[in-house]
């Protein structure tokens, strides 16, 4: 519906549809809404570090500056006001054995 709106030709149709072109279509569709990096988060860490090394990211004395992140990039701390609250949330997480 979204391509149709868009005037575009159906997904499946005339661009096959894979994981890729899923990815590439939701990127487009919220450009500016700020989901790509949640959409990164997502995906196997390895594949989101290289689809962002690719991109430019501003210049340096050669005309291009790209940024590797590291898998801790993707990862978020926890607030400060809820660890006081809840020192254990310092600690580390507790296996569980799922039968």
């Amino acid at each position: 519906m979204v391509r149709q709106r868009a005037g575009l030709g159906i997904l499946g149709n005339n661009v096959p549809l894979t994981k890729a072109a899923l990815f590439h279509e939701r990127r487009v569709e919220f450009a500016f809404e700020g989901e790509f990096w949640f959409d990164l988060g997502r995906l196997p860490r390895q594949e989101a570090i290289n689809i962002i090394s690719q991109q430019d990211r501003g210049f340096d004395s050669q005309g291009v500056m790209h940024y590797t992140p590291t898998p801790t990039d993707f990862t978020y701390p926890k607030p400060d006001i809820e660890v006081r609250k809840n020192p254990k949330l310092k600690e580390a997480p507790v296996p569980y054995n799922f039968k």
